[in-house]
């Protein structure tokens, strides 16, 4: 029973080396009795048909769906929306402060500043979160390897690392 899982945790850590979907193509059309897969051709799905054979589920659900989450370039997620609808909330309350009490009495309450802080770091957050999301469909489109970078290997700017730390930023502002 041991061995059974060290061979489909095997199989889980090699699908998750791959690094585009040409590499999982690959991996999942090898036949050991037919020549190599070449891209293009139809594919045949040795490996898959033998895991579902043996019951595998593991080895092909975890990695794929790990690998697409991992994907640079995915669209905002359903969350991401709920968040952006939660904290334009935040920015018409303040708005509706300015309004009704005033700018001078709006800036004479200092904790106006730290909502005013938080509410530009979310609002930064999606702005970067935007243009993230149109720069890696750039490079993908460029070279579709870099869909598939580890987050060590993007540059140490990217719009993505940096909303991810000012919407960290803004909720200790909270």
């Amino acid at each position: 029973m041991d061995l059974r899982k060290q061979c489909q945790q095997f199989a889980v850590d090699l699908l998750q080396q791959s690094r585009s979907s040409s590499e999982l193509a690959i991996i999942l059309n090898h036949d050991p009795d037919n020549p190599p897969y070449q891209e293009g051709e139809h594919m045949k799905l040795a490996r898959l048909e033998l895991a579902i054979l043996y019951k595998q589920k593991k080895s092909m659900k975890s990695s794929v769906l790990e690998q697409y989450q991992k994907q640079r370039g995915n669209p905002p997620s359903i969350l991401e929306y709920a968040v952006l609808i939660y904290v334009l909330g935040y920015i018409f309350e303040e708005t509706h402060e300015i309004f009704t009490e005033g700018i001078q009495s709006y800036l004479r309450n200092l904790w106006n500043f730290i909502d005013f802080t938080r509410n530009l770091f979310y609002a930064l957050t999606f702005v970067l979160r935007a243009v993230a999301y149109l720069q890696q469909i750039n490079e993908i489109q460029k070279d579709p390897t870099t869909a598939f970078l580890r987050r060590e290997q993007w540059h140490s700017f990217d719009p993505q690392l940096i909303a991810e730390g000012l919407f960290a930023a803004a909720n200790i502002f909270r």
